[in-house]
């Protein structure tokens, strides 16, 4: 490094750095051209030239970037260039003239809420003290001077600007997403107001029936006189005459498609009932048509034989065009309620699609199959596949909400240990309780037996109340599950028993999260179990999430035959109670399940490297995912981007396996394996379904069309190997 005095500088000053110069063929000097794609502005603020000298000359270093440089020599010109230029990092010196680095750090990240600022510390006397201080005020990286080289400068530099396209990524990802619930919201508008239309039709047949429209009649059978009221000669639409031979009135007026029956009924009722019914349509002197409904007693004398019918005419004209309408609404709430499914099956496979490319090529990158990575790249990648797994979990919660609501759901009860599923919940969150140094507390009762339920759903319910005390509670607070049995007065365990549950006298098992976080108004309390809904816009700012969460909790207890109960208090913390009927089991606790290690198979002949697998993908990052993934072991990967690609490719190829997608252009993965099928060379070459679609009812049909096993997008790589492996043990 060159020690000697630098020129003087202005305290501020902009440098972009471009890729070297390029002569012409004119020997006319010409700057390349800058990719905005790769320029980064990167504001330095430390008091040293020789160190800004030194800084920017390793970022000029980088070959893969273009940076545009602000500096600044003191805490107050760099505090006005953060906010006039908006850089989009900041290396910045913790000792400057004016004060304390760490300062500047406070200073600007007031108003940001759980993000890691793009500041990069160096430092050229760092302690842990230092560095402690730099992080809690949201650094994104601590550099020591004395360490710093062109190469961990990079480094460091590139990984704070994947992190912040990585956020942006995610927040256009929940962008999205929220269109998506707003057009759920549409949807499910629409319904509530077919719903009202329906009730207002209910209502005006209600009328219809209360308005008089109805005609006495009687009928004397010996005599052969028919007598009927005023209101009768209106409904037929005739006037009152005493010469006029009603009965053939009466038949006269029956629609011809009508006639025959309508007087069968009535001389069956004369010869052998008691009761006369029936449903007919008069037609009117002006050709109008009218429905009615006819009742009536026939009186008999004590030989049993009729003597007289008492009867009454309804006009149902209204109540016929509300059935029709009905009839119409049921199929457009059909109609709509199709589309709804219809919309989640697409939205969970255009979300889905990009989630396999993104966990499955994080999964080849931590495992290290295209080259080793430091420690910093496996934080990173930790970082990106947690995203990535929360962003599927709340798409699997829209899903689940939606086929909870439709009925769709059936419980997969199987006797689970209560211990192996309170551990297993813990430990999703014991991470996230200790990065905000929340401690996690958990007692369970002795001698709990194993508990029929299904046991996804129960661990489910756990997590989501895990995940929200966590997420509510403050630095140093506390979360606490309990488990307790009883019933009545009587329970074994530390959880607080709601006198509500003791009052129902019945044997309960209760899952208890308790914590001492900020808590929730006993106004908005109601609201919590309403979906898509949270509780106030302060709350939406700080804290992320759908409003799903515990809509799921309250249904999967439902569904047990279970309850939730809760009971909070601003700023000392909230209570969530489920209660599940206790229905011990004779089972012993259940071992967890292994995954059975599989070896490669060998080659089906001399001539063959390895086995060939036909992968049906039209999206090209899964392709480059999959490829990459089973190229790693040793398998032959041939490529076709449809169905009718791969029905092609299966017979030219004869492959050992097929991995079919089942929504693609030109013909689908259905369609595709049933032609696949329907070949005698390819009837048992096994083919796995992959969809990104994972609506009920997608695996029936995909095993009906002739696929041997179905897995849904975004899928684990090394759980899709091993099933690959399975099959090829069976061959």
């Amino acid at each position: 490094m060159d020690n000697s005095t630098p020129e003087p500088m202005p305290s501020l000053y902009a440098t972009t750095f471009a890729p070297p110069l390029l002569e012409s063929k004119n020997n006319e000097v010409r700057p390349t051209q800058i990719s905005t794609e790769t320029l980064t502005r990167i504001l330095i603020v430390d008091d040293s030239d020789i160190d800004r000298d030194t800084y920017i000359r390793y970022l000029q270093s980088d070959p893969d970037y273009t940076y545009e440089i602000i500096e600044a020599e003191n805490l107050e010109d760099g505090l006005e260039m953060w906010r006039s230029q908006s850089p989009e990092i900041v290396l910045l010196d913790v000792k400057l003239p004016d004060g304390d680095g760490l300062e500047f750090l406070e200073a600007f990240s007031e108003g940001i809420n759980e993000q890691r600022l793009p500041v990069i510390v160096l430092t050229g006397q760092g302690d842990e003290q230092t560095a402690v201080r730099a992080m809690k005020l949201g650094a994104a990286d601590y550099l020591e001077k004395r360490d710093v080289s062109a190469v961990s400068l990079c480094i460091s530099v590139s990984q704070v600007r994947d992190r912040i396209a990585i956020n942006q990524q995610l927040m256009r990802s929940q962008q999205r997403q929220q269109e998506l619930l707003q057009n759920l919201q549409q949807y499910t508008n629409q319904l509530q107001k077919r719903e009202a239309e329906l009730e207002r039709l209910s209502e005006r047949l209600t009328l219809s029936l209360k308005s008089g429209e109805i005609g006495c009649w009687e009928w004397e059978i010996v005599a052969n006189t028919i007598h009927w009221d005023e209101r009768m000669h209106e409904l037929y639409a005739v006037t009152e005459s005493p010469a006029l031979d009603l009965y053939n009135v009466w038949a006269n007026a029956l629609h011809p498609e009508d006639r025959v029956a309508a007087e069968s009924v009535l001389q069956q009722a004369i010869l052998e009932e008691e009761k006369y019914e029936s449903e007919f349509r008069i037609v009117h002197p002006d050709q109008s048509i009218h429905f009615i409904h006819s009742y009536g007693t026939v009186l008999r004398d004590a030989e049993g034989i009729a003597q007289r019918i008492i009867g009454v005419n309804f006009n149902v004209s209204d109540r016929k065009e509300v059935e029709e309408q009905l009839l119409q609404t049921n199929e457009q709430l059909i109609k709509a309620t199709r589309l709804k499914d219809e919309f989640l099956a697409n939205m969970s496979h255009e979300l889905r699609t990009p989630l396999t490319a993104v966990l499955g090529m994080s999964e080849i990158l931590q495992k290290e199959m295209l080259g080793s990575i430091n420690e910093r790249q496996q934080k990173a990648l930790i970082a990106i596949r947690k995203g990535g797994r929360h962003l599927l979990e709340l798409i699997n919660d829209i899903l689940d909400l939606s086929k909870i609501s439709s009925g769709k759901v059936e419980l997969d009860l199987e006797s689970v240990s209560v211990q192996n599923v309170c551990d297993s919940s813990l430990v999703y969150v014991k991470q996230q309780a200790f990065q905000k140094r929340v401690e996690v507390y958990s007692n369970i009762a002795p001698n709990i037996s194993n508990i029929l339920v299904d046991e996804r759903r129960l661990r489910q319910i756990l997590i989501n109340l895990l995940v929200n005390a966590v997420k509510f509670t403050p630095k140093k607070g506390k979360v606490s599950l309990l488990v307790s049995v009883g019933c009545g007065d009587t329970w074994q365990g530390e959880a607080i028993v709601p006198k509500q549950l003791k009052d129902q006298d019945l044997p309960m098992i209760l899952f208890q999260v308790t914590d001492t976080g900020i808590g929730i108004a006993s106004k908005d309390l109601h609201r919590l179990f309403q979906p898509f809904v949270q509780l106030d816009s302060g709350l939406n700012r700080e804290y992320e999430g759908t409003g799903l969460g515990l809509v799921m909790v309250k249904q999967i207890a439902e569904l047990h035959d279970g309850q939730v109960l809760v009971t909070s208090e601003i700023g000392q913390g909230s209570t969530f109670t489920v209660a599940l009927p206790y229905q011990m089991s004779a089972s012993t606790t259940r071992s967890p399940e292994l995954i059975t290690p599989f070896s490669l198979p060998t080659a089906k002949s001399k001539n063959a490297i390895a086995p060939l697998i036909l992968l049906v993908e039209d999206n090209e990052a899964n392709v480059q995912t999959f490829t990459s993934y089973l190229s790693a072991y040793k398998y032959r990967v041939v490529i076709a981007k449809n169905g009718e690609e791969g029905v092609a490719m299966a017979k030219t190829h004869q492959p050992d396996i097929i991995l079919m997608d089942i929504q693609m252009p030109v013909m689908d993965g259905l369609q595709a394996t049933r032609l696949i099928r329907a070949d005698s060379k390819l009837a048992k070459v096994p083919i796995i379904a992959l969809t990104a679609r994972a609506m009920q009812g997608d695996q029936e049909l995909c095993l009906e069309a002739g696929a041997n096993q179905y897995l849904s997008k975004p899928l684990e790589l090394e759980q899709l190997v091993g099933v690959i492996g399975q099959f090829f043990e069976r061959l």
